[in-house]
């Protein structure tokens, strides 16, 4: 199934009592995004009222660049670049992503689709 942008209609909007698939133009309601991306579901808002706007997020996810495997100490030294909690917290999660990043290195998990439920359980 594709990804499919419909807008999610606020109390008070004119286009409230309408069907999803009814795109009120006039309307600044959020734009939402629907469908499978990488064999899984995929419901997100696209953080804007702009149709345009949120047709080139639309893309962007399903080009094949965006698919692309991330080495996973990147994506957790992304994870880690991006904190911004008090400090307490911010250290417990640090060291969760350690362990992470550890339990990782023992399985010789590289990529961030390699690391699946299977892997975490067993």
């Amino acid at each position: 199934m594709p990804l499919k942008l419909w807008r999610r209609h606020v109390p008070g909007c004119p286009g409230l009592d309408k069907k999803r698939s009814h795109d009120y133009v006039k309307c600044a309601c959020p734009i939402w995004v629907d469908g499978e991306l990488n064999g899984r579901r995929h419901r997100r808002s696209m953080k804007t009222c702009d149709w345009y706007r949120a047709s080139k997020r639309r893309d962007a996810l399903e080009s094949p660049e965006s698919r692309a495997a991330r080495p996973m100490v990147d994506a957790i030294a992304t994870w880690e670049a991006q904190l911004s909690l008090a400090e307490g917290t911010e250290q417990k999660y640090k060291r969760l992503m350690r362990y992470l990043g550890d339990f990782c290195t023992e399985r010789k998990i590289e990529m961030v689709p390699e690391l699946t439920l299977e892997e975490l359980v067993c």
